[in-house]
Order: structure tokens, then sequence, then C-alpha cells
């Protein structure tokens, strides 16, 4: 992971210490959401960037602002925007994914560049116990065939197909 500074640094642990805390909190299964292993990092990255990205106009793979660099010809759905209820907001998760399925496991990816796995209603569980430290993230399809963003800026979730 790249650093711009010793404070995004420590606001990227935070984060993930703070995932491994509601783990415990919420006594979330760890066979149903986990941290990839480290030294799979980076090819679940590289996919997803290879995949969804203009990476011959953006080389450079950088998670944060990365709704910027995705490829023009992929398929965006209307977006959800967040109001007033968050937790409702990421239950809407649910009707964007296209293949929802109680036992299927997904990728979240955040854009500090921690990737976890798991089913859909712990990553939701997960998301919802976030502090203001959570940014970007993509819910991933294990065959990169769609991703479900998250833009802070834009306040929104949006799918997206290849």
């Amino acid at each position: 992971m790249i650093y711009n500074n010793n404070e995004s640094k420590k606001c990227c642990y935070a984060m993930r210490d703070e995932i491994e805390q509601i783990i415990k909190d919420e006594n979330i299964d760890r066979k149903y959401f986990y941290e990839v292993s480290k030294l799979k990092y980076e090819q679940i990255i590289r996919k997803f960037y290879f995949t969804f990205c203009d990476y011959k106009k953006y080389p450079i793979i950088d998670l944060s602002y990365l709704w910027l660099r995705f490829r023009k010809e992929l398929e965006f759905s209307e977006k959800i925007y967040f109001y007033k209820d968050f937790k409702e907001f990421i239950e809407k998760i649910s009707v964007l994914v296209p293949d929802n399925d109680d036992d299927r496991f997904y990728y979240l990816i955040l854009d500090y560049g921690w990737v976890y796995e798991g089913k859909l209603k712990e990553i939701q569980n997960v998301l919802y116990c976030t502090s203001v430290l959570l940014e970007d993230f993509y819910i991933v399809s294990k065959k990169f065939d769609w991703f479900i963003g998250h833009s802070d800026d834009g306040q929104s979730l949006c799918l997206v197909t290849t």
C-alpha cells in the first residue's frame, strides 16, 4: 500500500482495526467474512483495476477516486443516494446485486487497499457498523463481471457491469 503521509497511513490502519473490532463486536463468523490473504491482495486489486478501469489512460493502480477512471463502455445502473438512514442505504446494496444468493461470496475492496471476502449479509453488517472513516468501497463479483461501487463524495451506490 502506498501512503501519501503518516496521517493517511494511520487512517488506513484505523479502518482495518475498526473492521476487526466490528467482526468481534458483532460476532461475525469468520467463515463468512474475513480479510483475504495479503499474498492475494495484489492479484485481486489488479484484476479489478484492469477489468473496470481505463488502464491505458491511467496506468498506475490507485484506488482513491477510482470512479474517475472507469472505462466508458461499462454499463452503470441508476444511482441510489444516501439521504438520512444509513442502514436503509446499506440494505439497498441487496437490490443492486445481480446474482444475489445467500451462499455466494464477494470481494469487498476498500479504497484504503484492504481486501475482504464474504457473504453479502456479513459485508453489509460490517459496512453498516463502520464509522466516518469509510469512504469509497467496491463489492465485486468473484467472476469480475460486475461490482457495486460506493462514492463517498457522491453519497451514492451504483451497479457497474462489463
